[in-house]
């Protein structure tokens, strides 16, 4: 019982480090210029403009800035709410 449990665990543990490998390697490149094809709401604000990736979290979501924020500051979208514009 304790072999079968160890193999199970090393699998999920396996499984949960490639899906991430996978996610961190959509993401959009820092400094890439993307437009925001969705949104949370359709009333966003931010719906369909375009913003400089400025860095990622560990959740693979990707910060991106706009040019009327502050200098350092993003908001964060999922990569695939994002459309590289210009990498």
């Amino acid at each position: 019982m304790a072999i079968w449990y160890r193999r199970k665990l090393k699998l999920l543990i396996d499984n949960k480090l490639t899906n991430k490998r996978l996610k961190m390697s959509n993401l959009p490149p820092i400094n890439s210029v993307v437009k925001v094809i969705k949104a949370l709401t359709e009333k966003d604000p931010r719906l369909g403009q375009t913003g400089t990736v400025i860095q990622y979290s560990a959740h693979g979501m990707v910060c991106v800035h706009f040019p009327d924020m502050p200098p350092g500051e993003g908001i964060f979208f999922n990569a695939y709410h994002l459309e590289i514009i210009e990498s």
